[in-house]
């Protein structure tokens, strides 16, 4: 069976000595009630070799803190795979399918808006 390479697969990233799924982070994310959407994609990190960000558009009020809090309650994430950055969006970039388009997010090509 060939292997699959997280880095670059899209399903998932190798952080450091750990995996992350992209799944098991936005099924996290997207149950906090402040969440209306989002996309999570990984980025470079010289330390780590990808770390975690998350795309959000959020109802008014949810900070980046709120969002850490609901990822570490009750042990839902694991330190190393919650999200090292949240970037508020107004929309997540998408084809006329519904598909994220996370390569829009990981080249920059998204507006972030300030909480």
């Amino acid at each position: 069976m060939p292997s699959l390479d997280l880095r670059t697969s899209g399903f998932g990233w190798v952080l450091g000595t750990g995996r992350c799924g992209s799944t098991l982070v936005h099924e996290v994310l997207a149950r906090h009630p402040g969440v209306r959407e989002v996309a999570v994609v990984g980025e470079p990190d010289e330390r780590w070799g990808q770390r975690v960000v998350a795309f959000v558009v959020a109802a008014p009020g949810l900070t980046a803190a709120a969002l850490d809090a609901h990822c570490t309650s009750g042990g839902a994430l694991a330190p190393f795979k919650r999200p090292k950055r949240v970037v508020f969006v107004d929309e997540i970039p998408k084809t006329a399918s519904g598909k994220i388009l996370r390569r829009l997010l990981r080249d920059g090509q998204y507006s972030e808006i300030t909480t």
